[in-house]
């Protein structure tokens, strides 16, 4: 993996992002996410499904939205593995990046998950003042949706084992690629 930090970064778009999504994957830690929002800060979700904001204002704000979605995952049994495929794009804007990765996870019975996403951070004196989130919304809230016996779509499900057979397929590929 190519250095996700250039030179002259701290503190700057590029460490914020790898430091936001440590902070999420190093169990849910959506307080320490918070934290690096600027107490003015801006967290837009245009994907948002029905009944999501799709844009919070100020750190507070954002910060009782993370906790909520992050004890959602945690009480689904959630819990995120990694990052991959991350690519971040410098802007003609120092303050700007725009990032593209997939997360990957495992749900209460080992169940894995991918869930793409499309992020652009504006970062100014070592705070997100902007970020907009883009991802899809069907499949993350198929991630968080409280399975039932029987559900096609349940761990152990057809879609389930469908869904483990893309990843596996996916996985192969990359590695003889």
């Amino acid at each position: 993996m190519i250095d996700p930090i250039g030179p002259g970064d701290a503190g700057g778009p590029r460490e914020v992002f790898w430091r936001l999504h440590d902070r999420v994957r190093d169990d849910y830690d959506m307080d320490g996410q918070a934290d690096l929002y600027a107490p003015d800060g801006t967290l837009e979700l245009p994907f948002a499904p029905p009944g999501v904001p799709r844009r919070l204002q100020g750190r507070e704000a954002i910060r009782g939205f993370l906790r909520a979605a992050g004890g959602r995952a945690r009480a689904a049994g959630r819990r995120i593995v990694r990052y991959d495929r991350v690519v971040v794009h410098d802007t003609t804007d120092p303050e700007v990046i725009v990032a593209e990765f997939d997360l990957h996870g495992v749900g209460p019975t080992g169940e894995a998950y991918r869930l793409p996403f499309i992020q652009v951070l504006r970062v100014r004196g070592g705070e997100i003042v902007f970020m907009r989130d883009y991802f899809a919304a069907a499949p993350l809230e198929a991630v968080l949706r409280p399975r039932h016996e029987g559900d096609p779509e349940a761990p152990g499900g057809a879609r389930d084992a469908e869904a483990a057979d893309a990843e596996r397929a996916a996985g192969q590929r990359e590695q003889e690629g």
